[in-house]
This record gives structure tokens, C-alpha cells and sequence, in this order.
């Protein structure tokens, strides 16, 4: 569907410019049939380099227009007549095409030229010529006009077109309207060109896309060969001029054959670099060639470059029927109407039938390959604002990575950091307590120390196994805990309880999970055996939120107290703050006390500890 619509598009803009072109066609030549002006056809010719009007008795009848080769005479002299009734109106001359300049005389006197005669010419070849007729000089019957036409330099053409006399108000209009069609829109051509290959350039050196960098080229030197239908007065010699424009306007399709490829997707084939490099040699052969023989050289280049051009448009027909690439057809058809434009001129311009069209549609053209081009800048630098906004987002998460993973590789070390220095005590127990226990047994006086001291020696033994293990079963630490705590109540006199807890199978502590527990718990044990007023201690373990809950229960008296400010009760709390957990001890009216600790298993749930303890 969007191709269609590209499609219908291109097609509907050119319709619309060969309307527009057709309509100011139709428009001029309706103003000049009905316009009360003297059309004259035929005049008496001679070629002469006299600077004032010559005898005219050898003098051959032409047709106008008339073209001569000024091979021998760079100046031709007409004489014209026609016949004047009286009138009140102001007359005037209108010479709408002519090469290179006119000096208009009125029955032997001067009206008037186009400025300098001599070398380097004015230039008007491209632009109509209108002088006003004294009324004091205009004769009642037959009046005769001289026309004298300076080519710009021997071996080049003449030419004098038709010329009319009419009223000044509608000869005037005529005379504007060719003058802007011929000299002022190749002024905004020459403009326009400049101007978009300045804007295409800056363009390149934002994108670095070789189509920009082309298309600019070709702006810039199009500019550059329009300024040959634009200045009167050259700064240079005629023949230099001649020369630099003739090699302008050879590269300008060349460069937009380089131009198409890039394009495409093409760029510099074998084709183009012949053509360019047949372009670098034809620069200094022509500056070596006689003045006569510039246009005659220039012909042969200029015909390698069209060639050139029109095979890169054969390629791009053939890349729009393979690729079905809709944005170049406007391309496609801004080119197909230069192609028609010039066409149209070379069957009617040139029988002096019609206004020239290629005037108009390099503008057109020009406008719309920049309209694409900006188009797809556009497009790209929305593109690009997108993945750059994409880019930092991706570069915003992976700084969060970054950062998590760098949180996580500092736990590690710390937590591996803690794990040496653990194994370092335990080192440290083993070598040193250890052999002071194993001497108080061996040193022992009675049975009672000795039994304390293996006993004390087994439980060094039991921590140090404990620390060097990298993870525990939660099921073997509890039948460890469990049989520590009912030894003690036996040994104290007191019954104990000890819910069993299935899901301890599927739990894995860590050693230092399991090392401060124990601890917490032998504390706590120790307490309720040293404040205990009954007989019955009840030690419940669950698993919760993924949270450990070990509580202890014991009778107690009325008028029991806890301080929190004993050494054991602080150790425990700040062994339970170390595992991220909390402790609490409360008292009941039915003389029970408990203590109640919490443990994450996962230290990042600390949270769902306090919760579950406060549960």
C-alpha cells in the first residue's frame, strides 16, 4: 500500500508540472495572436564587422530565425522593414531570442544596445532583448530597421530570431514575462542549486552517506554552468569561459550518474570511473584546442557523459522493478520530466514553436531529490534518537546489573572473608584449646573433672566440625541440639518436651546459622534451667516465612524479672542480629516465660523475620 501510494504520488506531481508547463505555453501564445504587434518574419542579411549600418544592395533575403557561422565575421547586420500607419501609441522592439548581443537601429539612427560589443561580449543568449521606438524617428509608410548581432568569438553561431514591433504596454508584458522564463528563474536556478548543495553537504557531514556528499557535488557544479545564462558581463576572457563552462556542463551528468549508484546501492562502477577519469583528461585537452574547436571537443565529452547518465537511469528502472523501492520514485520521476522537458524543446523550441520547458524543471527536480534526501535524514536521525534512546536505557539496566553484581561479589568476598577467618579460630581452638583441655584430662585428680573435661573436649571437637562444614542438614543439627538439651534437663532433674519438625529434612543451614544457634540455644537453655520454678521445659522449633523459629518455655515465679543488660542475654541478641534475625522474652500471667528468636535462612528476608516473630 505505501508503495502504491509513492507510485501514485511521483506520477501525479509530474502530471500536475506538465499541466502547469502546457497551461503557461498556451497562455503566451493566446497573449501573442491576440496582441496588436507586427510579427516580422523575413530581412535583408550581410556578414560585416561594421560597427554603423552598412549598404545592404548585396544583401540576401533570410528567413528568420536565421543562423550563420560566424567563422570569418563575428558580426552579421539585418535590415528589416515594415509599414507604419499613424497611430498615437508608443512602439517598441521586441527581440525575444538572439546570440549574443544587438545594437538596434531606427532608420539610420541609434536606439540602443545590449551594452559591450567589443571582447568579451555582453552575453544575451539566453535572455529577449526590448527597446523602445522614438516617435519622433517612426515615419508614416515604410520604416527600417538595422539590427547588428555580435557573436562572442569567431567560429561560433549567429542567430536572430523573429522579431516584433507593437504597442509598448503589450510588447512590455510579452518582453517580462520571457525575461523572467529565460533570465529569471536561471537565476533562481542558480540560486536554488547553490543554496541545496550547501544544505546536502552539511547534511554529509552529519550522515557520512555517500548520496549526500554526491548529490551536493552535483548542486554545487549545476550552479556553477547555470551562471552561464545569468552574467552579462563575464571577468574573464571569452575563451576561457568558454572553456570552464563547457567542462561544467559535461560533468553534470556524470556526477549524477555517480550520484544514482550511490543511490542504489552501487557505488563505483566500472562505468563511473572511466567516465571520470575520460572527464579529468578532457579538463586540460580543452584549454590546448583552438578557440573555434572548443564547442566541436566539448561536443565529444559532453555525449560520454550523457551516455553515462542515461545508462545510471536505465539502472535505476531496473532497481525499481527488482527492489519495488518506493522513495525512489520520485527520483525516477523527477528525471523522467527533464527527460520529457527536453524532449519538448528539441522538437518545437527549436522551430521557435513554443517556450522552452527546461527552464522550469531543473528546479522541480532539484526539489524533489532534496525532499527525499531530507526525508530520509530525517528518518534516520528519528531512527538513530530511538536507538540511542534504547542504548541509554539498555546502558541504564546494565549499570544496575553492574552494581547488583558488584553488591553480590562484595558479599561473597565478605562472607569468604568471614569463612577464613572462622577456619582461622578454629585452627587457632584446635591447636591451642585443644591440647590445654587434653592436658586438664590427663592432669585430672578425680573422675568428676576428668569426665568435664572430655566432655568439654567433644564439644570443642563438635564446633570445630561444624565450622569447617560449607553447609548442615537441619535435620542432623536439631538431633545434635536436642540431645545436648535433654541430656542437660536429665542431668537437672526436669522434663522436656520436643515437638518433632517434618520439614527440617529439606532445610540446609549454613555454618554460621548453625554455630550461633547452638550457642543462642545453649544460652537460652541455660537460663531456663538457672530461673526455673517447675519441672517442665518445652523447646518448639517450626520454619515459617522462610524464617527459623526456636522458642523455649519454662515456669518461672510471679516475681520474676528479665534484665537485658547481662552479658548472655546481650550475646544472644547481637548473635541473632548477626543472622539478621531478632529475639524477644516475654513473661505470662500463668507464670511461664518464653524466649522466641527468628531466623532467615535467606539473609535478604530479614524483614519476613520481624514479621513472623511478631506473628
Amino acid at each position: 500500500m505505501y508503495l502504491l501510494t509513492r507510485k501514485c504520488l511521483a506520477s501525479v506531481t509530474l502530471c500536475l508540472a506538465l499541466v502547469l508547463l502546457f497551461i503557461a505555453d498556451e497562455v503566451i501564445a493566446n497573449e501573442s495572436q491576440h496582441a496588436p504587434i507586427i510579427e516580422i518574419n523575413s530581412a535583408q542579411f550581410i556578414a560585416s564587422t561594421s560597427k554603423a549600418p552598412p549598404s545592404f544592395e548585396n544583401a540576401e533575403t533570410v528567413l528568420l530565425p536565421h543562423k550563420w557561422n560566424a567563422t570569418d565575421y563575428s558580426s552579421g547586420w539585418f535590415e528589416l522593414t515594415w509599414q507604419q500607419q499613424r497611430s498615437d501609441e508608443n512602439l517598441s522592439i521586441y527581440l525575444p531570442r538572439l546570440n549574443m548581443n544587438a545594437t538596434v537601429y531606427l532608420n539610420g539612427e541609434l536606439i540602443g544596445n545590449g551594452g559591450r560589443t567589443e571582447t568579451p561580449v555582453a552575453r544575451h543568449w539566453h535572455s529577449p532583448m526590448f527597446f523602445i521606438l522614438p516617435a519622433s524617428l517612426i515615419k508614416e509608410g515604410i520604416n527600417n530597421i538595422q539590427i547588428r548581432i555580435v557573436t562572442s568569438q569567431p567560429g561560433t553561431v549567429g542567430l536572430l530570431d523573429h522579431v516584433q514591433v507593437g504597442a509598448l504596454n503589450t510588447l512590455q508584458d510579452t518582453y517580462e514575462y520571457a525575461y523572467f522564463s529565460g533570465y529569471g528563474i536561471n537565476l533562481a536556478t542558480v540560486f536554488i542549486s547553490f543554496l541545496v548543495g550547501i544544505i546536502i553537504f552539511f547534511l554529509w557531514l552529519l550522515r557520512r552517506e555517500g548520496e549526500y556528499l554526491w548529490f551536493a557535488i552535483v548542486n554545487l557544479v549545476a550552479g556553477f554552468s547555470y551562471l552561464n545564462n545569468v552574467i552579462v558581463s563575464i571577468p574573464i576572457s571569452t575563451y576561457l569561459w568558454e572553456c570552464v563552462m563547457q567542462i561544467s556542463i559535461g560533468w553534470i551528468p556524470a556526477l549524477m550518474a555517480v550520484f544514482i549508484h550511490f543511490l542504489i546501492g552501487h557505488p563505483w562502477p566500472r562505468s563511473d570511473r572511466i567516465i571520470c577519469a575520460l572527464g579529468f583528461g578532457f579538463i586540460p585537452l580543452i584549454f590546448f584546442v583552438e578557440p573555434q574547436s572548443i564547442f566541436l571537443t566539448a561536443k565529444f565529452w559532453h555525449g560520454i557523459a550523457f551516455i553515462g547518465g542515461v545508462a545510471a537511469l536505465i539502472e535505476l528502472i531496473i532497481y525499481l522493478k527488482r527492489e519495488k523501492s518506493g522513495a525512489l520514485y520520485l527520483v525516477w520521476g523527477c528525471i523522467l520530466l527533464i527527460s520529457i522537458s527536453g524532449g519538448h524543446d528539441l522538437i518545437t523550441v527549436h522551430s521557435g514553436v513554443s517556450q522552452p520547458w527546461l527552464t522550469y524543471t531543473p528546479i522541480l527536480m532539484t526539489m524533489g531529490i532534496l525532499s527525499l534526501l531530507v526525508h530520509r535524514f530525517a528518518m534516520n536521525s528519528r531512527a538513530l534518537e530511538h536507538t540511542n534512546l534504547t542504548l541509554e536505557t539498555r546502558i541504564a539496566e546494565a549499570q544496575k546489573k553492574i552494581e547488583s553484581d558488584m553488591r553480590l561479589i562484595a558479599d561473597m568476598e565478605r562472607h569468604q572473608a568471614i569463612l577464613q577467618e572462622r577456619s582461622r579460630i578454629f585452627r587457632d581452638l584446635h591447636d591451642d584449646l585443644g591440647a590445654k583441655i587434653l592436658s586438664l584430662v590427663y592432669k585430672s585428680e578425680n573422675n568428676e573433672q576428668r569426665t568435664l573435661a572430655r566432655e568439654a573436649m567433644t564439644e570443642l571437637r563438635k564446633i570445630i566440625e561444624s565450622g569447617d562444614s560449607e553447609e548442615i542438614q537441619c535435620k542432623s543439627m536439631m538431633l545434635i541440639w536436642r540431645k545436648d538439651c535433654v541430656k542437660r534437663a536429665i542431668e537437672a532433674g526436669v522434663s522436656i518436651s520436643w515437638p518433632s519438625w517434618n520439614t527440617a529434612t529439606e532445610i540446609i543451614l549454613s555454618p554460621e546459622v548453625a554455630t550461633q544457634v547452638s550457642f543462642v540455644l545453649r544460652e537460652a537453655m541455660t537460663n531456663a534451667l538457672k530461673y526455673r520454678s517447675g519441672k517442665n521445659i518445652c523447646i518448639s522449633m517450626r520454619y515459617s516465612d522462610s524464617c527459623m523459629l526456636i522458642s523455649i518455655k519454662n515456669d518461672v515465679d510471679s516475681e520474676c524479672i528479665i534484665s537485658e543488660s547481662g552479658h548472655g542475654i546481650k550475646n544472644m541478641k547481637k548473635r541473632i542480629a548477626s543472622l539478621g534475625g531478632v529475639i524477644k522474652w516475654k513473661i505470662y500471667r500463668s507464670k511461664k516465660c518464653c524466649v522466641l528468636w527468628a531466623i532467615p535462612l535467606n539473609h535478604d528476608k530479614s524483614i519476613a523475620s520481624k514479621q513472623s516473630i511478631t506473628a
